[in-house]
Parts: structure tokens; sequence; C-alpha cells
């Protein structure tokens, strides 16, 4: 009789919890500190709303067909740069030698920023820390003041 009534119970118990298995999931939260711009509080930059404000635009935009590098015979161009909120940046590259033949490569490297003068402007060192592009060395830093429109176009001078 205890197993009769075991197997009219059980399926009393084990529908709420398949139910519950079963019901509507919420979109994964990937940003631990809820912030949507993709800075968290892993970030470093400068403690106040421009600084914060660049970064979110830094974050949000990638640079797109930049020559790093001038001179030399071979032309250099990061097709496309992503900056991370653990201040890390990756540079998909292509070196373009004389004759035409093309590499692909990447950089990767670390990102700072001094105290915004703006949202939209600050000076920033990348230094690259890894590449694999030939004529290039690891260790090199490049600085720069950089302004991010809302759009995502970029102006960049070199200091």
């Amino acid at each position: 009789m205890a197993r009769f009534a075991t197997r009219l119970i059980l399926p009393f118990v084990l529908a709420p919890l398949l139910l519950a298995a079963c019901g509507k999931k919420k979109p994964a939260n990937n940003n631990n500190d809820g912030n949507k711009s993709g800075i968290t509080a892993a970030t470093k930059v400068p403690d106040d709303a421009k600084s914060r404000d660049f970064a979110e635009r830094l974050l949000k935009h990638q640079i797109r067909d930049f020559r790093p590098a001038d001179g030399g015979e071979a032309e250099f161009i990061w097709r496309a740069v992503t900056f991370a909120p653990d201040n890390s940046f990756l540079a998909l590259s292509e070196v373009i030698l004389p004759n035409g033949e093309s590499f692909t490569c990447e950089e990767r490297g670390a990102w700072s920023m001094e105290a915004a003068e703006a949202a939209s402007t600050a000076s920033m060192i990348w230094k690259i820390n890894k590449t694999t592009c030939t004529g290039r060395n690891d260790g090199v830093e490049l600085r720069a003041k950089v302004s991010i429109s809302e759009g995502g176009d970029y102006k960049i001078i070199f200091r």
C-alpha cells in the first residue's frame, strides 16, 4: 500500500518543480555591477563623470582602419580595435607590403587614460604587450589624445 501511495503523491511533488524549471528565463546579466555601458567596478578610469562617460564611449565603439605607425615601406593598419572593461585591447591588424601582398596579425595590450577633458576627449596610453605583426615590437607605448563622437567616429592625435 505504501508503494501505491508514493506513486500517487510523487507526481504532485515533482510537477511544481518541473514547471518552475521550465518557466520563462531572464536574459543573463553578464555585467556584474549592472551598468549597461560595459564599465565594471574593475575598470580603471579616473573617478569623475567626464572620464567615466569617455570610457563608456571607448568600450562601446571600435576603432576601424587606423594607421598607428607612419613611415617605412610596408603599410600597417589596425583594421578593428576593441577596448575591454579590464583595460585591455585587441587590434586585428594587417601589414601590406609594397608589392601588394598582405598579412593579417594582431596586437594585444593595455589601455589607460588621464582625466578626460570632456566626455568625448581624453589623453590615453596604449601599451602593446604582445604582437604577431612583422616589424612591430612588444612593449611599445603609444600616447594619444583621443576624441570619440556620439556616433563612434574617432579622432586620434599622437603626442
